[in-house]
Protein backbone atom coordinates (compact mmCIF):
# COMPACT_ATOMS: atom_id res chain seq x y z
CA UNK A 1 0.00 0.00 0.00
CA UNK A 2 0.80 3.60 -0.08
CA UNK A 3 2.90 5.44 2.47
CA UNK A 4 1.09 8.38 4.17
CA UNK A 5 1.77 11.84 2.83
CA UNK A 6 2.88 13.93 6.07
CA UNK A 7 3.74 17.18 6.99
CA UNK A 8 7.47 18.17 7.17
CA UNK A 9 9.05 18.14 10.87
CA UNK A 10 11.17 16.07 12.69
CA UNK A 11 11.94 12.75 11.83
CA UNK A 12 11.30 9.94 14.57
CA UNK A 13 12.28 6.56 15.46
CA UNK A 14 12.00 3.75 12.41
CA UNK A 15 8.84 2.34 11.43
CA UNK A 16 10.10 0.62 8.45
CA UNK A 17 6.89 -0.92 7.76
CA UNK A 18 5.40 2.47 6.55
CA UNK A 19 8.50 4.20 6.15
CA UNK A 20 12.07 4.48 4.58
CA UNK A 21 14.76 4.33 7.22
CA UNK A 22 15.55 7.51 8.32
CA UNK A 23 12.45 8.87 7.24
CA UNK A 24 9.78 8.40 10.10
CA UNK A 25 7.96 10.98 11.09
CA UNK A 26 7.68 12.06 14.69
CA UNK A 27 4.14 13.61 14.08
CA UNK A 28 1.28 12.96 11.62
CA UNK A 29 -1.39 14.42 11.35
CA UNK A 30 -5.38 13.47 10.48
CA UNK A 31 -8.41 14.76 10.27
CA UNK A 32 -11.61 13.42 11.78
CA UNK A 33 -15.01 14.18 10.07
CA UNK A 34 -18.51 13.02 10.31
CA UNK A 35 -18.97 11.41 13.92
CA UNK A 36 -22.04 11.08 14.99
CA UNK A 37 -22.94 11.59 18.79
CA UNK A 38 -24.83 9.01 20.94
CA UNK A 39 -26.96 10.15 24.26
CA UNK A 40 -24.18 8.10 26.26
CA UNK A 41 -21.37 10.29 24.98
CA UNK A 42 -19.17 12.02 27.70
CA UNK A 43 -17.95 15.18 25.52
CA UNK A 44 -18.59 16.02 22.43
CA UNK A 45 -17.21 13.82 19.52
CA UNK A 46 -13.93 15.19 18.35
CA UNK A 47 -14.01 17.10 14.72
CA UNK A 48 -11.33 18.59 12.91
CA UNK A 49 -7.47 18.11 12.43
CA UNK A 50 -5.46 16.80 15.10
CA UNK A 51 -1.58 16.00 15.09
CA UNK A 52 -0.76 12.70 16.75
CA UNK A 53 3.18 12.43 18.33
CA UNK A 54 5.09 8.95 17.69
CA UNK A 55 4.56 6.51 20.83
CA UNK A 56 7.83 5.35 22.48
CA UNK A 57 8.83 2.57 22.20
CA UNK A 58 6.66 1.98 19.36
CA UNK A 59 7.23 3.78 16.73
CA UNK A 60 4.40 2.81 14.41
CA UNK A 61 1.95 4.51 16.57
CA UNK A 62 1.28 7.97 16.66
CA UNK A 63 -0.80 9.53 19.88
CA UNK A 64 -3.19 12.21 20.88
CA UNK A 65 -4.48 13.42 24.32
CA UNK A 66 -6.11 16.32 25.34
CA UNK A 67 -8.64 17.00 28.30
CA UNK A 68 -12.00 14.71 26.45
CA UNK A 69 -10.27 12.83 23.77
CA UNK A 70 -7.42 10.38 23.08
CA UNK A 71 -6.43 9.36 19.37
CA UNK A 72 -3.83 6.35 18.43
CA UNK A 73 -2.87 5.42 14.93
CA UNK A 74 -1.02 2.08 14.69
CA UNK A 75 0.59 0.22 12.06
CA UNK A 76 1.67 -3.14 12.02
CA UNK A 77 1.87 -6.23 9.42
CA UNK A 78 -1.46 -6.09 7.47
CA UNK A 79 -3.50 -4.34 9.99
CA UNK A 80 -4.20 -0.50 10.37
CA UNK A 81 -6.07 0.92 13.40
CA UNK A 82 -7.50 4.12 14.56
CA UNK A 83 -9.74 4.27 17.55
CA UNK A 84 -10.95 7.39 19.40
CA UNK A 85 -11.93 7.01 22.80
CA UNK A 86 -13.03 8.94 26.06
CA UNK A 87 -10.41 10.18 28.41
CA UNK A 88 -12.32 10.10 31.37
CA UNK A 89 -13.80 6.41 30.89
CA UNK A 90 -11.58 4.63 28.62
CA UNK A 91 -14.15 1.69 27.82
CA UNK A 92 -16.30 4.30 26.36
CA UNK A 93 -15.35 4.53 22.72
CA UNK A 94 -16.55 7.38 19.50
CA UNK A 95 -14.55 5.68 16.67
CA UNK A 96 -12.95 2.07 15.80
CA UNK A 97 -11.71 1.09 12.86
CA UNK A 98 -9.22 -1.85 11.67
CA UNK A 99 -7.98 -1.68 8.10
CA UNK A 100 -6.71 -5.15 7.02
CA UNK A 101 -4.01 -3.33 5.65
CA UNK A 102 -0.22 -2.20 6.04
CA UNK A 103 0.14 2.12 6.28
CA UNK A 104 -3.57 2.66 5.79
CA UNK A 105 -5.05 6.76 4.97
CA UNK A 106 -8.60 6.16 4.75
CA UNK A 107 -10.51 5.17 8.49
CA UNK A 108 -14.38 4.64 8.38
CA UNK A 109 -16.06 4.20 11.72
CA UNK A 110 -16.95 0.88 12.30
CA UNK A 111 -19.86 1.59 14.57
CA UNK A 112 -22.76 1.90 12.87
CA UNK A 113 -25.11 3.12 15.37
CA UNK A 114 -25.39 3.91 18.96
CA UNK A 115 -24.31 1.01 21.77
CA UNK A 116 -24.34 1.91 25.04
CA UNK A 117 -22.32 2.16 27.31
CA UNK A 118 -19.26 1.63 25.31
CA UNK A 119 -20.42 2.81 21.78
CA UNK A 120 -21.21 6.21 22.04
CA UNK A 121 -19.79 7.69 18.49
CA UNK A 122 -21.12 6.45 15.21
CA UNK A 123 -20.28 7.08 11.48
CA UNK A 124 -17.80 9.50 10.65
CA UNK A 125 -13.93 9.22 8.94
CA UNK A 126 -9.99 9.68 9.89
CA UNK A 127 -8.19 10.27 6.83
CA UNK A 128 -4.23 10.64 7.72
CA UNK A 129 -3.42 14.01 5.69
Amino acid sequence: MGTPTLPGGPVGDDCVLCFATGACPTFINIQVTGIEQCPCALHDVPTGFYTLQQSIPDPCTWEYKDLEHEIKLSYASGLSRVWIRDVDDVAVFYFWCDVASDCAKNFDNQYGECSPPNQCGYDGNVIVV
